[in-house]
């Protein structure tokens, strides 16, 4: 059995068809010359370099990395009531020795205290909450 809401949505999708209907001009009549001209320069969204070959990486070689906390901003100054713990948290990109001694530093993107500059590192500083 219909329920009353299937029926109303039935009823005005059915009644949007009958209208849109005839607002819709004959598509048969589209040509290739109403089209733009395709963008003929390439557009580079990022710079690329050649990737690394695995097995030159030597593997284990660098020390895991234990984040530190993330420092806390004074509550105080933004009217945070005391007892509660309050972070100012910035995002930057910025180049970081993520693979062994030897290869180049890696570009990567990671936040850390807006106060505090030294905290920006990869992984990230933990919140602790």
């Amino acid at each position: 059995m219909f329920s009353r809401r299937k029926f109303l949505k039935s009823a005005a999708l059915t009644g949007a068809g009958l209208l849109v209907r005839p607002l819709v001009k004959n598509t048969d009549s589209v040509q290739a010359a109403d089209l733009p001209a395709p963008i003929k320069q390439k557009t580079i969204l990022f710079q690329t370099q050649p990737s690394l070959d695995p097995t030159i990486i030597p593997k284990y070689v660098t020390p895991l990395v234990i984040p530190p906390a993330m420092p806390k901003t004074p509550g105080s100054n933004a009217g945070v009531p005391s007892g509660i713990d309050y972070y100012e948290i910035a995002v930057r990109q910025f180049s970081q020795q993520i693979l062994p001694t030897g290869f180049n530093a890696t570009t990567v993107w990671s936040y850390g205290s807006a106060n505090h500059p030294t905290s920006f590192n990869y992984p990230a500083f933990t919140i602790e909450a």
